[in-house]
């Protein structure tokens, strides 16, 4: 019998349904982040123990950044290939400063929740290196990206 059946069908049922509701183009970003938020919270909580909320918690809004910071990231790309992103009609109808800053907002309030969870855990080992990853290293994607799409807006414009 496999040792964590319970778990992997836990999982699997929560990407089935994260699956279904991409493919039906579900374009409500919170839903969507919130699909994926379940199913890595049943990857992070592993036990059923005293720290299986926190953990829950902690594995939902992780999951929720990661889908948005990845939404964030394709969206250009997305757009260009027709392909499915629930954030591709914010970016075409704000200016790049607006959707950098509300995305931004999302994706700190995510953070923000992870790592008050984050706090509550009896973590011994390696707490500063994984307070600095929480704190600071999730960050360094969102601004290479945004970096790199105003150089690529101010080619564009300085070639018109």
């Amino acid at each position: 019998p496999l040792l964590y059946a319970d778990k992997v069908r836990s999982i699997s049922l929560a990407m089935q349904d994260f699956v279904d509701a991409e493919k039906q183009g579900d374009a409500d970003i919170d839903t969507m982040a919130g699909l994926f938020g379940k199913v890595m919270a049943q990857i992070v909580s592993c036990r059923e123990d005293e720290w299986k909320d926190n953990l829950e918690r902690l594995g939902f809004f992780l999951g929720k950044f990661i889908y948005l910071m990845d939404a964030y990231e394709d969206v250009e790309k997305d757009i260009e290939n027709n392909s499915y992103n629930p954030l591709k009609e914010a970016f075409l109808q704000k200016t790049p400063e607006q959707f950098a800053t509300e995305c931004r907002t999302l994706l700190t309030m995510m953070m923000a929740e992870c790592s008050r969870e984050f706090e509550q855990l009896p973590i011994l080992l390696h707490a500063d290196i994984l307070r600095n990853i929480l704190y600071s290293g999730v960050w360094c994607r969102y601004t290479m990206v945004t970096s790199k799409r105003y150089e690529n807006q101010n080619k564009e414009n300085n070639h018109e």
